[in-house]
């Protein structure tokens, strides 16, 4: 078990240090960045549009904001809303021309759904609150370019009255997309 351990803490710190002497250009990935994607769950499926920027960053670590604008459905709602995301990111540069960014972060969302029904007025109450947390693995390209997936869970939460039959209270979700940082 010792030499297990040992291994195991040799093959990293060597892998640390190769991925360390990278001449992978970090400021690139640290400035405003435009994004789209689609977010999968049991329930409510659609996509999104994201805008983000750093909010701090220190070397390779960073927490970064994001607003995104989200839309889907189920099977007898539209969904539209508001998100604000807030991650910690740590960054991996591979070679000179790709990097890693592993994150873990929480979002806060705020959807209208049709006043209930599909035919329903869209932006009137009840409206769907959604808090979640989540993690995710970003691959970063020499271009700007980047392509991400993460996974989470989180609670649907209306204003008024109950929530409708074909959404589920807590749900697991999926994002996948893409991004282009300025």
């Amino acid at each position: 078990m010792r030499k297990l351990f040992l291994l195991i803490l040799v093959l990293a710190v060597s892998v640390h240090s190769i991925f360390a002497q990278a001449n992978f250009d970090v400021a690139k990935f640290n400035g405003l960045s435009m994004g789209a994607g689609a977010s999968l769950t049991p329930t409510i499926n659609g996509g999104f549009l994201d805008l983000g920027f750093n909010f701090f960053s220190k070397g390779n670590f960073a927490i970064r904001n994001y607003l995104e604008m989200n839309a889907g459905g189920s099977k007898n709602h539209n969904v539209y809303g508001l998100r604000e995301r807030l991650i910690f990111a740590q960054l991996y540069a591979i070679t000179d021309k790709f990097g890693i960014r592993g994150y873990s972060g929480a979002d806060f969302g705020f959807s209208v759904y049709n006043g209930g029904t599909k035919s329903g007025q869209p932006f009137s109450a009840p409206f769907l609150l959604t808090p979640r947390g989540f993690g995710g693995i970003e691959f970063l390209f020499e271009d700007g370019g980047s392509t991400f997936i993460e996974a989470g869970g989180g609670a649907n939460i209306v204003t008024e009255g109950n929530l409708p039959d074909d959404f589920s209270s807590g749900f697991a979700f999926i994002n996948v997309g893409g991004r282009y940082y300025f």
